[in-house]
């Protein structure tokens, strides 16, 4: 019996390991609360979805207190760590990885202006002149959990190369994005806040300069940080952005640096302090970069936790009233569905076709023109971060703010589809074709 049990668990356990393994795992849980909150926005269980998201929170220390919704915290905190991730990931491409130099970075580079550029044109000539106007920046961005998690689901027939390039494209739209909300979506700057926010850079700078180690001096760093944003009229979850900019991208020592510091301590000595043992742990811990570790710490709550939890909290459309033919005739519906569903592949693909035309850029050889149409249609999951940009763009107040909704939901699924679709009238590639050295 206790071994029927005991095999039961190891059973599930061993499921539950190979699922979240898998790069689809995360998009996966993201799609499934999705589906969530639109199930109960459009069933009885409205008014629980309501009071969850509306549920209100505080946070008091002495007499000083926050009080907010779920969904705000969501939005304006959590979406900071997300960030933050976002701001490391950034830096370490341009350290080491794919737009670590020119050459690499040439050709998605150029296909991520493309297809940025494109989908906001397309949304700005449905809306000129119109409130939404404001909103050219929704179908700009990529969403990368979205977007690698369904080419995975293919992966046999999927180059490696060719999810770097879509890993590039969506980094770079990553960094585009975030200049357009500093830059477009922020408000009235305020110059003493902005002074103390590069006061705290510096402070941060000089933490990890002088090699300081202490979670707590970090933390209050950071805290200090979002809140010198948020009171200058910057958006503050760019806090994370900054704070993983200013990660150290290198390895404070080598390995043989570190073994020779071993072996000088335990040869000298026949018994070694407490001290000792925890000063040759944190040279060994540093032999690899604070930047990696911290990306492999916080990605798996990012992934499988604050993502999850932001669609949840904004994706809940009451689809029941809504007339099909308003909401496909809208200004704004037909600027974002357009724009991520015909935008971002046309875009991508025209631009790249002309980088290698021109001899700017040079296609990998094995990847086909019919595959990065393919990759370029995937990019059209716009979902995270075109809803942030709403959120910014139009605001919940706004007329359009649910039509707006319902077409990221739309075109990103439609986008997903179809990019399947190409990618599985291709043929299967070779095992050795299909991995690289990540």
């Amino acid at each position: 019996m206790a071994n029927s049990k005991n095999n039961f668990f190891s059973f599930f356990k061993t499921i539950f390991q190979n699922f979240f393994s898998t790069e689809a795992s995360s998009s996966l849980i993201l799609l499934l609360f999705t589906g969530l909150a639109l199930f109960m926005a459009n069933s009885h269980w409205q008014g629980l979805y309501e009071t969850i998201i509306h549920y209100p929170l505080s946070i008091s220390l002495g007499n000083y207190s926050i009080k907010a919704s779920f969904h705000y915290i969501i939005n304006e905190a959590l979406m900071s760590l997300f960030f933050f991730v976002v701001g490391m990931e950034i830096k370490r491409e341009l350290i080491e990885g794919e737009l670590s130099s020119a050459k690499k970075a040439s050709l998605p580079l150029i296909a991520a202006i493309g297809g940025s550029l494109v989908p906001a044109l397309i949304f700005y000539f449905f809306n000129q002149g119109l409130e939404t106007e404001r909103g050219w920046g929704i179908p700009m961005a990529t969403d990368i959990a979205f977007a690698i998690g369904v080419m995975s689901l293919l992966s046999h027939k999927v180059p490696f190369s060719l999810k770097i390039f879509l890993l590039s494209i969506a980094i770079i739209d990553d960094i585009i994005a975030v200049l357009v909300i500093a830059l477009f979506y922020s408000q009235t700057i305020s110059g003493p806040f902005l002074a103390l926010t590069f006061i705290v850079c510096f402070a941060i700078f000089l933490y990890f300069k002088l090699h300081i180690n202490n979670s707590f001096l970090l933390a209050f760093l950071a805290i200090a940080l979002w809140s010198c944003l948020y009171n200058s009229g910057i958006h503050a979850t760019l806090s994370g952005v900054i704070l993983g900019a200013l990660i150290p991208g290198k390895n404070r020592w080598t390995k043989k640096q570190a073994l020779d510091s071993v072996r000088k301590v335990f040869t000298k000595k026949a018994e070694t302090s407490l001290s000792e043992l925890k000063t040759l742990k944190g040279m060994v811990g540093d032999t690899k970069p604070i930047l990696q570790r911290l990306i492999s710490f916080y990605h798996p709550y990012v992934s499988y936790i604050i993502m999850p939890l932001f669609a949840f909290a904004n994706a809940g459309i009451l689809i029941k009233g809504v007339e099909l033919k308003s909401w496909i005739q809208s200004p704004v519906s037909l600027g974002i569905i357009l724009g991520l569903f015909l935008g971002k592949p046309l875009g991508i693909t025209l631009f790249s076709y002309l980088a290698c035309k021109i001899k700017i850029s040079q296609k990998p050889s094995n990847i086909s023109w019919t595959q990065i149409v393919a990759m370029s249609c995937l990019a059209g999951i716009g979902f995270t971060m075109s809803l942030f940009i709403l959120n910014l763009g139009l605001g919940a107040e706004s007329s359009a703010y649910f039509f707006a909704k319902m077409s990221i939901i739309l075109a990103s699924f439609a986008s997903a589809v179809t990019g399947l679709a190409l990618l599985g009238f291709g043929k299967t590639i070779p095992l050795s074709q299909r991995k690289g050295p990540i």
